[in-house]
């Protein structure tokens, strides 16, 4: 192991007295961890980037390849990035031929509605503490286009439901 992580106080000073840096946010599976807060924060920063010059099909596919979200949260906005390119295959489009118009004004929309997900950040556990307090509710759609499932469970804390 090359590079250690913890939001455990005591384990950050046995690392201070030991000389080695702490850093208070990390990046796993390229998502930040803001170890102080227990929660988890996505930047599209590196999306962003590396996204230059006029859209084609092969920028497509590089720019939501690079959409990291081991999670799955936020898997709508992917499916959203991820509908144009699956349009250029339907149109037969090759790799460096310039989107038309109307498809490349809806990913360039995409783009640039990337960056109000650096506002969002998710908590890394939620548990209930009475498990009878607690209902699963499970939703799921599909389209032509894309499909999706989510799963909620909701907690009621000392009451009954």
């Amino acid at each position: 192991m090359a590079k250690w992580a913890t939001n455990c106080e005591e384990r950050k000073e046995i690392w201070k007295a030991e000389g080695q840096e702490v850093q208070g946010t990390t990046q796993a599976l390229g998502v930040d961890w803001i170890q102080n807060q227990t929660r988890s924060r996505w930047t599209p920063k590196d999306i962003l980037d590396k996204t230059t010059g006029p859209a084609t099909k092969r920028q497509l596919l590089q720019t939501t390849a690079r959409f990291s979200d081991p999670l799955g949260v936020f898997s709508p906005v992917s499916a959203i990035g991820k509908i144009p390119f699956q349009e250029t295959w339907c149109m037969g489009m090759q790799w460096e031929e310039i989107l038309p118009h109307a498809i490349g004004a809806r990913w360039y929309a995409w783009i640039t509605s990337l960056l109000h997900l650096a506002d969002i950040q998710i908590p890394r556990w939620m548990g209930t503490s009475d498990a009878h307090n607690s209902q699963m509710h499970v939703f799921c759609d599909a389209s032509e286009r894309a499909y999706g499932a989510v799963l909620y469970v909701r907690s009621t804390h000392g009451r009954a439901l």
